[in-house]
């Protein structure tokens, strides 16, 4: 290739690169900010004290930052809630926003209320809304409700006039090592929140603790104000003598659009712990604490020998069974035993942790006859009647028959085969025919790249500069987009809830990742769907029926096992969240 035609590659090059900054950097249309509407509306202008009133401030006009409008004082009203919604277009080259700010009002007096002007500033120019009267009658106050066999008891007196609050405490201040006592938290929540709030629940330094579900939500007031209280227990059960300290509990509560995020904090609770009285201790007790009943079983109890059978020792009841120790295994002449092994299945039944340890030893017969594994025995420490207690399982008795003799292995001379040596090293054969490498310039693959690739690169920063300018005009196009890898994220955290053990926080990010991703295909508000709304408007879109109800059956198990008085399994959970990421799949297939 001659000077001439290199220096003209790179020369058309350089151009194609100057043709890609210039188009990348090419600046978006100005946005005007003109014809911008400001108004309030309600859902209703009669209600009563035990009823809400829906305000909604609405902003329409060419605008690209929305501002938070400002309130009017809400001296008949609680704002109990709030959202935001908002809807963009880009026409002939101008932006037009349509903003909603939604609050749930509480009346707090009878008679007629106004709610006053609210107000927003964009771009130095003020806008007001009209007042509004609403006519308030008295209503009956809302009644608690509590969970099964739980009571709402009385809000503390730090609580008043606080729109959140947590507490912490334990039933017993006094217990013995080894015992049970329930740790409770707290959530006094005056106001909605945007997403689900974190808990972080203490060290546990000094106990060994279980996470009960379900938890109990109750309504309570102080301050004239109604609370919904949200309450986590958890099993702890003392592993040091002494007094014991428990830290503080933190819940982080997220941000919204019109309050920051803040992180909360309980007070420490102290725990005496009390050891176990040496008075009537057996002399066979290793440490379990609880009320308990013992079994054994063998399988087969017909067997031959160096045929083996399976020992099971099961303890069940109520109490830290996770942490019952391994039995005296029995020695039983004219058998041999391997290692043994273990397993626990944990419950809670109205908050009081039990369930069952299982042990299983293998033995395997050397001598035939009659044989019989002696009884095993538990001893105990019951917390309730401060006593010592033991119980036993039966002997068993397992017939043994003779073996069979065993096949002898097949006899004979065998010979080893030994390599002495690689004695022969083959050269690679030479081709048929020598060939010259030399090749012309116009055949090599730069040439052609130096003219092809800066093409390419134009064409792709077109493209992409295409693909830009109707993500940032068409939000409805961009929420499409953006749905799946949303719907991904969610997903992704509602599997670290359930490997966390965060039943609320899995529920609530499973049920917004199925919410949220329909939302984003139809363009609409995710607050703003119900069960009714999603079947009609997904409907509406074609989808098939069977599909519709699958969505609206999935999202209703989402939310009544969030709420539901016995939690689900594991297993039940994770079968749900596949159920559901299985179904942002398929409609993820569809035409929208």
């Amino acid at each position: 290739m001659t000077a001439y035609s290199i220096s003209y590659v790179r020369i058309k090059f350089l151009c194609a690169l100057c043709v890609l900054a210039a188009l990348l950097n090419t600046p978006a249309n100005a946005l005007a900010q003109d014809n911008i509407t400001f108004t309030a509306s309600v859902d209703r202008t009669i209600v009563s004290t035990d009823g809400y009133v829906q305000l909604t401030l609405a902003l329409q006009g060419q605008v690209n930052n929305v501002p938070a409008p400002e309130l009017p004082p809400m001296d008949g009203f609680y704002v109990v809630g709030s959202s935001r919604s908002q809807q963009f277009s880009f026409v002939n080259g101008a932006l037009s926003a349509s903003v909603n700010f939604v609050y749930r009002l509480q009346p707090l007096a009878v008679g007629q209320q106004t709610i006053g002007p609210a107000r927003v500033t964009i771009n130095g120019q003020t806008y007001e809304t009209q007042p509004i009267t609403i006519e308030v009658t008295d209503g009956a106050a809302p009644a608690p409700t509590t969970a099964p066999g739980q009571t709402g008891g009385d809000a503390p007196p730090e609580l008043a006039g606080q729109a959140f609050y947590v507490e912490a405490e334990v039933d017993k201040p006094v217990a013995y090592l080894g015992e049970q006592v329930t740790y409770t938290f707290r959530f006094y929540q005056a106001q909605e929140l945007m997403d689900s709030p974190r808990y972080g629940a203490p060290q546990w330094t000094g106990f060994w603790a279980e996470r009960m579900e379900p938890q109990n939500q109750y309504l309570t007031s102080a301050g004239g104000v109604n609370y919904r209280v949200t309450e986590l227990n958890t099993a702890i059960f003392p592993v040091v003598t002494g007094e014991q300290t428990i830290n503080p509990a933190t819940l982080e509560i997220p941000g919204g659009f019109f309050q920051s995020g803040q992180t909360l904090q309980t007070q420490p609770v102290t725990v005496q712990v009390q050891p176990l009285p040496t008075t009537g201790q057996p002399a066979d007790f290793n440490g379990a604490v609880g009320q308990y009943t013992v079994r054994a079983a063998a399988e087969p109890l017909e067997t031959r020998v160096n045929e083996p059978i399976n020992l099971y020792f099961e303890v069940s009841g109520t109490g830290n069974v996770s942490a019952v120790p391994e039995p005296a295994w029995p020695q039983v002449p004219g058998m041999r035993a391997y290692d043994a092994s273990s397993t626990s299945n944990t419950t809670s039944h109205n908050y009081i942790i039990g369930g069952a340890k299982r042990f299983e030893r293998l033995y395997v017969p050397e001598q035939p006859g009659e044989h019989t594994i002696p009884s095993f025995t538990l001893s105990y420490f019951d917390p309730i009647s401060q006593t010592y207690r033991t119980v036993s399982t039966e002997p068993i008795a397992v017939a043994v028959a003779p073996g069979a003799a065993g096949p002898v292995a097949p006899g004979g001379n065998s010979q080893d085969v030994t390599l002495l040596g690689s004695d022969i090293r083959h050269i690679k054969a030479a081709p048929p025919e020598l060939e010259d490498e030399s090749q012309w310039v116009i055949r090599s693959a730069g040439f052609w790249a130096a003219w092809v690739l800066p093409l390419l690169a134009v064409v792709g920063a077109f493209v992409i500069q295409l693909q830009r300018h109707r993500l940032q005009g068409d939000p409805a196009y961009a929420r499409r987009r953006r749905a799946r890898k949303q719907a991904d994220r969610r997903l992704k955290a509602a599997r670290q809830a359930l490997d966390a053990g965060n039943s609320d926080g899995f529920y609530g990010e499973l049920t917004r990742a199925l919410i949220a991703y329909i939302a984003d295909k139809l363009n609409v508000p995710a607050a703003g769907l119900t069960f009714d709304g999603l079947r009609e408007r997904l409907a509406g879109r074609e989808i098939p029926a069977d599909l519709v109800e699958q969505v609206s059956d999935a999202w209703q198990e989402s939310e009544q096992s969030r709420f539901a008085p016995v939690g689900a399994s594991r297993e039940a959970q994770q079968a749900l969240l596949e159920r559901i990421a299985g179904l942002i799949v398929m409609l993820e297939g569809l035409k929208w």
